[in-house]
């Protein structure tokens, strides 16, 4: 059962109740706190912020007007130009009308100290003898104003400065620098006076973080190092960029706070305000209290709420919760009460009907248990069937999962390879060459993963003993019901006999091939031997009519070698490439007739065609006579000499073959057929032989054309 099975309808109720009231009181609420606490925080921060400003303008004023005052009051009096006499009398007018000068000296150019005045003692006016002669060469490379660091007085216990201005004289030239102490009494009183809302406070840092005036005067004589806190490390990183935080942190007085600053311009000090965060915040947090007060009476009134609710139906449920108990029990014909609420009423209706229904699907479930039992006992006869086929099959069954792991190993596998099926199911298939295992893993994931189907191959595998031998296997994916592959089945037959036997028979072809080239050789040469003969008897001869006689059969020779030569030069001695042998021909003949061809043009458009040797002879000598006679008679006294010929495969599987030449043409005797040279008769016949048709023409000279099927063999049976 699940985890909310032991939850009871009050329980869930008066949660459900509880969590409505909480979303819909607390989410409003914190939004309202939170903005609440913005509103407040942009208050505090902006009203700190004003008086931090104020208070350092009001610090930078009285520190700038009184630089101002030593610089007119050098100017306007020329000190420069004054006796030491002169320049004491005027430095003591000068302090005793500023307030808050203590001292005064002027150095000239060279940093000679000259008039000087004190409203010290003596303990008191040496600070300003040791700045001056720490600052010396400083002081005159000065061009602006210089305020130098706090230190505070021996004698009086205050906080004075040191403070340098050049002098200059009417032109502009650097006549030497002013430099006065001012007390700084007036930064302590000012900064105990700075009044801030809810217990705020305001003191002043330097920029080595050093406490320069807080409320509390002891602290400030300490020059107390408050660099570690936020706000003071946040002005000297960032100086001017910046004027504090709006997060809360502990301030200066060790309780969380949030604070300003504000920088003083004619020094590198600032002015730093802080105020109690929870002083600045108690409304807020009167504001929450109250929130969660609300937020308590809210959640008990929903969940008593829920648990009244709850007590209408969790009745009606019970009694339906003991239905289910008695039905779970074994009881089968139980009907629930339909009295209570319309939901509950419904719900007992829809649960009898449920009841019903359940024993309906109980009755066919138990008959479908049945079918399924008659169905395993089939499944495990038709299992045993097929194990005894495996078993006795003369075909290796060997089944492989996704991995590669052998899960089945016939009896016909044990016989080929030598393994038991003991030794190698659950291991990786033994039967592959060490260095053909990469090779073989490539192929069997590409099984795996669907690329190849159906398999057929022969491979050389390895017998338990190390042989090798030589099996075809036939390689199928095993898919589920859902198409993927979960393993592979290899079906294999040892052919190593038949390879033998095959390579006996490869072994005797290409011994036959060797012999029968060697006969087409041998015929080639026999046929060169008779041409030659006959070109040695030719010699002899004087009588021009025989020499022509020799010479046509010596030609008529060499057409039929060079047909033997192109077998012999072939991969295919059942074909010849016709195209090549007209070539060898035409070259052959124009060498024979090397003075009566001169200047004849020979074109042929021959078309890639292979004829058998039965074939080609016949056309062979035909393309011999027709050329021969071109070349001997058709060019009496013609100075354009061209022959052609032309061979191409026609649609309906004849060949035409088309010789032809600009020559006289054929007499009108022969060309009617009343009287016929030795090779036109020869022509003839050999057309007949090749099945073919013979057409002649004057365009004006001879054209032969001649049309035969390709295989004349064919024709003939």
């Amino acid at each position: 059962m699940g985890k909310g099975s032991n939850q009871s309808v009050s329980g869930i109720l008066s949660r459900s109740f509880l969590y409505l009231m909480l979303f819909f009181l607390v989410v409003p609420g914190t939004i309202l706190t939170v903005a609440s606490y913005r509103r407040q925080l942009k208050y505090v921060s902006a009203n700190i912020q004003i008086i931090a400003e104020k208070t350092a303008l009001r610090f930078d004023g009285f520190i700038s007007t009184r630089l101002q005052i030593l610089k007119n009051t050098a100017w306007i009096a020329d000190i420069a130009s004054l006796s030491v006499q002169d320049q004491v009398e005027m430095l003591s007018r000068l302090l005793g009308h500023v307030e808050a000068l203590q001292q005064a000296a002027f150095l000239d150019r060279e940093g000679n100290l000259e008039g000087r005045f004190s409203l010290l003692d003596s303990t008191g006016s040496q600070h300003l003898t040791e700045y001056l002669q720490a600052q010396g060469k400083n002081l005159m490379n000065l061009r602006e104003s210089l305020v130098g660091e706090v230190h505070i007085d021996r004698s009086t216990n205050e906080p004075h400065v040191a403070a340098a201005v050049p002098v200059f004289d009417v032109f502009g030239d650097f006549q030497g620098v002013l430099v006065a102490e001012l007390s700084l009494r007036f930064m302590w009183e000012f900064i105990g006076q700075v009044l801030i809302e809810n217990g705020g406070y305001a003191y002043i840092v330097d920029s080595k973080g050093r406490l320069l005036a807080h409320p509390d005067l002891t602290r400030a004589l300490a020059a107390e190092n408050v660099s570690g806190l936020p706000i003071v490390a946040d002005f000297l990183r960032y100086g001017e960029d910046q004027t504090g935080t709006d997060e809360r942190y502990i301030g200066i007085n060790g309780v969380p706070v949030v604070g300003k600053y504000y920088p003083v311009t004619a020094t590198d000090w600032a002015v730093v305000t802080e105020i109690p965060w929870d002083r600045s915040f108690s409304p807020i947090l009167r504001q929450v209290l109250f929130s969660a007060g609300i937020i308590i009476l809210a959640a008990l009134t929903a969940v008593l709420i829920g648990i009244l609710l709850s007590r209408r139906i969790t009745v009606p449920l019970d009694h339906l919760t003991g239905m289910v108990t008695r039905i779970s029990g074994g009881e089968e014909d139980l009907r629930a009460d339909l009295h209570g609420p319309r939901e509950v009423s419904l719900l007992a209706a829809a649960f009898n009907s449920m009841t019903e229904q359940l024993n309906l699907v109980l009755r066919r479930l138990e008959n479908r248990i049945q079918e399924i039992r008659r169905n395993e006992v089939s499944l495990r006869e038709a299992n045993t069937r097929m194990q005894v086929l495996i078993d006795h099959s003369p075909i290796a069954v060997v089944l492989q999962n996704r991995e590669g792991i052998i899960e089945l190993w016939s009896k016909a596998a044990e016989s080929i390879y030598g393994w038991k099926s003991g030794e190698v199911l659950g291991k990786e298939l033994p039967v592959i060459p060490p260095g053909e295992l990469g090779s073989y893993k490539i192929f069997f994931r590409e099984i795996v993963e669907g690329k190849d189907k159906v398999i057929n191959r022969e491979f050389q595998s390895l017998r338990k003993d190390g042989t090798r031998i030589w099996v075809n296997v036939s390689v199928a994916p095993l898919v589920d019901s859902s198409g993927d592959v979960y393993g592979i089945m290899n079906l294999v037959s040892d052919i190593s006999e038949q390879k033998m036997a095959r390579e006996q028979i490869v072994s005797s072809l290409r011994e036959k091939e060797v012999l029968l080239r060697e006969i087409h050789h041998r015929v080639k040469n026999n046929m060169q031997i008779i041409s030659s003969m006959l070109s040695l008897q030719e010699d002899s001869i004087d009588d021009r009519i025989m020499k022509d006689v020799f010479q046509a059969g010596q030609q008529r020779i060499q057409s039929m070698g060079l047909i033997h030569e192109q077998l012999y030069m072939s991969d295919d001695f059942s074909r010849i490439d016709f195209s090549r042998y007209v070539e060898s021909l035409s070259q052959y003949l124009l060498q024979s007739f090397d003075q009566d061809t001169a200047g004849i043009h020979f074109v042929a458009d021959i078309a890639s065609v292979a004829l058998s040797i039965e074939t080609a002879v016949p056309c062979g000598l035909i393309i011999n006579e027709l050329l021969t006679n071109s070349m001997k008679h058709a060019f009496r006294g013609r100075k354009e000499r061209n022959i052609w010929i032309e061979m191409k495969e026609n649609p309906d599987n004849s060949i035409a073959l088309t010789i032809g030449d600009n020559g006289v043409g054929l007499p009108s005797d022969e060309a009617s057929g009343k009287r016929s040279s030795l090779g036109l008769v020869l022509v003839r016949e050999l057309v007949l032989q090749l099945h073919g048709s013979l057409e002649y023409r004057s365009e004006p000279g001879a054209v032969f054309r001649i049309v035969f099927p390709l295989d004349p063999a064919s024709k003939s049976a």
